[in-house]
C-alpha cells in the first residue's frame, strides 16, 4: 500500500491485524528524464500543440483523469461555471463516458450552466507534453472522492504546483500543504484565488525540474 491511511482501512475492513508494510509510490524514469530535459531546455516554449494551448496572461489549470463519473469531473465544471475568473483549463485523459465528454465540449454543466473559461481537451499526450503542461500550470486540481492517492498529484507536487484537492484522509496525510475542499462552493472559492504564473516562477520551477531524481524524491 502507499500510506498509513490505507493500512488502517485494510485492518478495519479485514477485521484482523495484518502484517502490512507501506511505501510511497515513485514516478517512473521517463517522467524524471523528461522533467530534467525541460528544466535544462531554453527553448521549451517553441511552437507545438502544448505551447499553442498555454496562455501565460491568465491562470492555466491542469486536471488529469479518465473523465469518468467516479472522478467527480462534474464538480470541476460546476465550479468553473460559478467563478468570476477566466482560466485556461487543460483536461488530460481518455473519456469513457460520452455524456461527460459532451459537457466538456459544450462547456456546460449538468444543469446547463455555461462555462466562460477556455477548455483544452487532450485525450492522450506524450510524457514530455504532460511535463510541459505541468511546467506552465498555475494550479493542479483533483476532484477524486474515494480513489485516494494518485501519481499525477505527486507529479504536480514535485513541480511545486499549488494543489487543489478534495479533503480526504489520505490527501491530508500525503499532501499536508495542499488546498483542500469538500463542496463545489469551496472549490469555487479556491479557483477565485488563483493568479497567473509569473516568469520568475517558471524560471524557478525549471531549476527544480533539472534536479528531480530518484535520490531526492523522498
Amino acid at each position: 500500500t502507499v500510506s498509513k491511511t490505507s493500512m488502517i482501512a485494510i485492518n478495519r475492513l479485514s477485521g484482523r491485524q495484518k502484517k502490512i508494510s507501506y511505501l510511497y509510490n515513485s514516478v517512473n524514469p521517463e517522467f524524471i528524464n523528461e522533467s530534467n530535459n525541460i528544466g535544462r531546455d531554453n527553448n521549451v516554449c517553441v511552437n507545438d500543440i502544448i505551447s499553442e494551448n498555454i496562455d501565460l496572461n491568465i491562470p492555466n489549470l491542469l486536471y488529469i483523469a479518465t473523465l469518468i463519473p467516479r472522478k467527480s469531473h462534474l464538480d470541476l465544471l460546476e465550479a468553473l461555471s460559478r467563478t468570476n475568473s477566466f482560466f485556461n483549463v487543460n483536461l488530460v485523459g481518455i473519456p469513457t463516458n460520452k455524456k461527460i465528454l459532451d459537457f466538456i465540449k459544450s462547456k456546460k454543466t449538468f444543469e446547463g450552466k455555461n462555462i466562460k473559461s477556455k477548455i483544452n481537451y487532450f485525450p492522450e499526450i506524450s510524457q514530455r507534453d504532460l511535463c510541459k503542461l505541468l511546467l506552465f500550470s498555475s494550479a493542479y486540481i483533483s476532484t477524486s472522492m474515494d480513489e485516494g492517492f494518485g501519481i499525477p498529484v505527486l507529479e504536480a507536487q514535485l513541480y511545486e504546483i499549488p494543489l487543489i484537492i478534495r479533503d480526504l484522509d489520505i490527501n491530508r496525510e500525503l499532501f499536508p500543504n495542499a488546498n483542500f475542499f469538500n463542496t463545489t462552493f469551496e472549490l469555487t472559492d479556491l479557483l477565485d484565488e488563483i493568479k497567473p504564473l509569473s516568469k520568475d516562477k517558471i524560471i524557478k520551477r525549471k531549476k527544480t525540474l533539472a534536479n528531480i531524481s530518484h535520490s531526492n524524491l523522498i
